[in-house]
């Protein structure tokens, strides 16, 4: 079974912002000869890869609402210069639009099941307001 985290996306103010965001960060991967996929950093390691890399997405949650989701086709985890152990989430390029759900401010990442159910967070535990398989859709 599938699972998708929720992150927030700090800078962006619409799905475009971050849109424009992917393709910058393509375009310099491309022209160093790499891969067009974009990655995200984060300290919290996830523990089910498995679930994740099948068929799971990355979920923003942009300006109070989850608005987009990016496929995730790696995790990478490595140790900063400071000896604490991170994660990066490698992203497909595409940016898909959701159907807009309302999200309170939380901390940590969520992980849900694609087929309905809670959505479990590091900090706290979250509370899907629809079903998680319509926002997969």
């Amino acid at each position: 079974m599938a699972l998708h985290l929720i992150k927030l996306c700090v800078g962006a103010d619409s799905v475009e912002d971050l849109r424009e965001w992917v393709s910058r960060k393509a375009l310099a991967a491309i022209a160093a000869g790499l891969e067009p996929h974009s990655f995200h950093t984060t300290r919290m390691v996830p523990k089910r890869t498995d679930d994740l890399l099948g068929g799971g997405s990355l979920y923003w949650v942009i300006k109070g609402y989850v608005q987009a989701r990016q496929p995730l086709i790696g995790i990478e985890t490595f140790t900063d210069g400071e000896g604490i152990g991170r994660c990066n989430l490698i992203l497909g390029p595409q940016v898909v639009e959701t159907e807009l759900q309302p999200r309170r401010a939380f901390q940590g990442v969520a992980v849900s099941r694609s087929k309905g159910g809670a959505a479990r967070s590091c900090i706290a535990v979250l509370r899907w307001r629809r079903n998680a398989a319509r926002i997969a859709a």
